[in-house]
């Protein structure tokens, strides 16, 4: 029917009828989100539907990206079922879901992936290395962590004042099990080992007295000189002696397997059966000199060190 004047009211509204920017985002608003929304048919352009689920009506060829999204995350999965009858999805496409508006994430539980390199510190440096103001609930636990070579990535110590007494001569004598010191290393690694404290003291017919540690890796006893051979005398008859600057034994070690690793302190002397030599745990605590003057007892410490190969 031909007409004069404007068209008809309850024609479908076009594009055409819409001049460039005569809508903007500020005239459209979201009151709600709809239940649920049917979809059936072709997708073939990037399409995103807003709904708590939807549900699939007819059969669906999908050549591009779905996107089936919600206002914000109220904590309920988006759902999708179908209408009672068997439906298909077909086609190149995809099927996402997500939010508009995106809940920050305020805890890394859960998480994975890779650390970025554009991670900053907390000096603010962008050097790909978490600062120390990182904590976690439990504690952050860095047991599989890699660090560069030659960092110390643990230590271990021990103060001892008990005697280690030696008079069989060459033959060491060692700590007991309730004297000695333990670190779980890995295999590869290098430990470091330093003893150092309490006061060598021997009796007469003892020419010198050697340091020694031993380090039991894999059921398996290392044995090294501590620094050197000590305290020897050379030109009179030996006579009782006591040496106050601190001994020390020191050395590294080449982990050979994982595990639990034990470190002993030990002595020996120059003849058997002519009078005992002490490492003393404390100044003045055994042997046949008195504490000098000046001097305070202090123990003898154990200082394990693992380095990262």
């Amino acid at each position: 029917m031909a007409y004069i004047g404007a068209p008809p009211q309850n024609r479908i509204l076009s594009s055409d009828d819409i001049a460039q920017g005569a809508v903007t985002l500020n005239d459209i608003n979201f009151t709600d989100q709809p239940s649920n929304m049917d979809i059936t048919g072709v997708i073939d352009k990037h399409t995103m539907r807003l709904a708590d689920g939807v549900t699939i009506t007819g059969d669906v060829t999908i050549s591009d990206d779905l996107v089936l999204s919600k206002i914000s995350d109220d904590g309920n999965a988006i759902t999708m079922t179908n209408d009672g009858s068997t439906r298909t999805i077909t086609g190149s496409g995809s099927i996402e879901a997500s939010t508009l508006s995106q809940t920050p994430n305020a805890s890394l539980t859960g998480m994975t992936g890779t650390v970025g390199s554009a991670v900053t510190n907390n000096a603010g440096v962008a050097s790909g290395t978490i600062g120390s103001v990182v904590t976690g609930s439990p504690n952050l636990n860095l047991g599989n962590a890699s660090f560069p070579a030659g960092h110390v990535i643990q230590s271990a110590f021990k103060q001892c004042t008990a005697n280690l007494s030696n008079a069989v001569g060459a033959t060491t004598v060692w700590d007991t099990d309730a004297e000695d010191v333990h670190i779980s290393g890995t295999a590869g690694n290098t430990l470091f080992v330093q003893i150092l404290g309490g006061r060598i003291s021997s009796q007469t017919n003892q020419y010198y007295t050697t340091t020694r540690i031993r380090i039991i890796d894999n059921s398996t006893n290392y044995e090294y000189f501590g620094h050197g051979a000590y305290y020897r005398q050379y030109l009179d008859a030996p006579l009782a002696y006591s040496v106050f600057p601190p001994p020390m034994a020191t050395t590294t070690h080449l982990i050979r397997a994982t595990g639990d690793i034990v470190i002993k302190r030990g002595i020996s002397v120059s003849h058997s059966s002519q009078g005992t030599s002490y490492w003393e745990g404390a100044f003045g605590t055994a042997g046949d000199s008195p504490l000098p003057s000046g001097y305070s007892s202090g123990g003898t410490n154990y200082f394990v060190w693992e380095i990262q190969a």
